[in-house]
């Protein structure tokens, strides 16, 4: 399920990537009207792989453990 909400997430952090990428796009170099959503989309994106990441970590890295048939052999 974790796994699954992470591939959600970078789903929605692509789409925020192509709105970020259109409005660049449409704006103009001195005086872009599309800032606002620019750095919305940035920031909502970044905070979002923020709480993603630490979820995995707790979630799933943090649990993981070595089978004892895949440990190298000594």
């Amino acid at each position: 399920v974790v796994l699954d909400m992470v591939q959600q997430v970078s789903f929605y952090i692509m789409g925020n990537d192509l709105t970020i990428a259109r409005s660049v796009e449409a704006g103009k170099l001195e005086r872009n009207a599309y800032l606002p959503i620019i750095f919305a989309c940035y920031f909502e994106s970044c905070n979002m792989v923020r709480r993603v990441m630490r979820v995995l970590r707790e979630n799933v890295i943090e649990n993981m453990q070595v089978l004892e048939e895949n440990k190298p052999a000594e």
